[in-house]
């Protein structure tokens, strides 16, 4: 089900018709509702891991860069490098401190084979915001600085796919369009500050959650038992 889909059934049960409006087709028009759908896409992101919460983010770097911002990137899981060949390394991950204490010069220093990766902070404090505001990303830095083209690799848990247009899809929508829409209701309610509401909500969403969590489960064995085999 894409934006649509999920819009109209949203409005019908919620009963807020005041959140979209109709031009061509029934509620086609946001006015509220996309909010509360995709706060409570985020509400299920961070509820339930699932098999599409790993996904891989791909930057094409160029000489000297040692740094990327990663959006809507929960954890980075690993990083790896490939070259014009397509051949790749995963890089070793140490903390910030490490790399400051071994790589003082950070951006100025010689450029080489990436070999190292750590989280980094990427923002000032709001008294300093005229020296760089990085709230939107997850950033990370590797060393030392390439000094030739590569693709770096980036794996990591990431949030679903925002819904802006009414055509857009994403895990929820497509696999648990019901999920998405329970899940936007219990998150208007917390608005309304229906506490009972929410709560009726939850149970519902957690009975239809743990389907999802054993699959995720038999999974991680799966992978267990064919890497001891």
């Amino acid at each position: 089900m894409n934006l649509l889909g999920i819009r109209q059934k949203f409005i019908e049960l919620s009963g807020r018709y005041d959140l979209a409006t109709t031009t061509s087709q029934q509620w086609d028009t946001d006015n509220g509702a996309d909010f509360f759908i995709n706060a409570g896409g985020r509400w299920l992101d961070l509820k339930q891991e699932n098999a599409k919460s790993v996904a891989q983010h791909d930057v094409n770097l160029s000489v000297g860069d040692y740094k990327v911002d990663l959006e809507k990137c929960r954890v980075i899981v690993s990083v790896w490098i490939k070259d014009s060949n397509s051949e790749r390394v995963e890089l070793i991950r140490k903390s910030y401190g490490w790399i400051r204490s071994n790589y003082p010069k950070l951006g100025n220093e010689d450029n080489g084979t990436p070999k190292y990766w750590c989280p980094f902070v990427s923002r000032y404090d709001p008294s300093q915001v005229g020296q760089g505001v990085n709230i939107k990303y997850v950033s990370l830095m590797f060393m030392p600085p390439t000094d030739e083209a590569l693709t770096l690799e980036v794996f990591g848990i990431f949030h679903s796919l925002e819904l802006s247009n009414n055509s857009d899809e994403n895990y929820w929508s497509v696999n648990y369009p019901d999920l998405l829409v329970l899940s936007s209701l219990r998150i208007l309610e917390g608005f309304y500050r229906n506490t009972q509401g929410v709560l009726d909500y939850e149970r519902q969403i957690d009975e239809l959650l743990i389907g999802i969590d054993k699959d995720v489960a038999e999974d991680t064995t799966i992978e267990g038992l064919k890497m001891e085999g």
